[in-house]
């Protein structure tokens, strides 16, 4: 295991661009789509407390029934905690100037 994630994770879209034709193919490691290992279509084992391993069959994209995706969040940071509003704090927030905009770890 790594601690880098250009090593290990596989299936990011959120906001990601899709691979431009001169970049492909996709990689974890390049900063686009990439579509590997997906929950969908699949077969999942699920081991309980009880060490029983439970099979579970996919057959469809998951659905999002709250209405946030990782888009969303993703797409929305850089207004709740990095640009700042009229009034000096962080535009998509509370435009507080007392709230620390823009956050150090953003």
């Amino acid at each position: 295991v790594s601690d880098n994630q250009q090593s290990y994770v596989s299936c990011k879209e959120g906001a990601l661009s899709a691979v431009p034709a001169d970049k492909s193919p996709a990689a974890a490691y390049k900063p686009y789509k990439y579509m590997h290992k997906c929950f969908q279509n699949e077969v999942l084992e699920v081991t309980t407390s009880g060490g029983v391993v439970v099979t579970v069959q996919v057959t469809g994209t998951p659905a999002n029934k709250a209405g946030r995706t990782l888009k969303g969040f993703s797409t929305k940071a850089g207004d709740l905690m990095f640009t700042k509003g009229d009034n000096g704090g962080c535009k998509g927030a509370s435009d507080r100037p007392t709230d620390g905009c823009p956050y150090t770890d953003f």
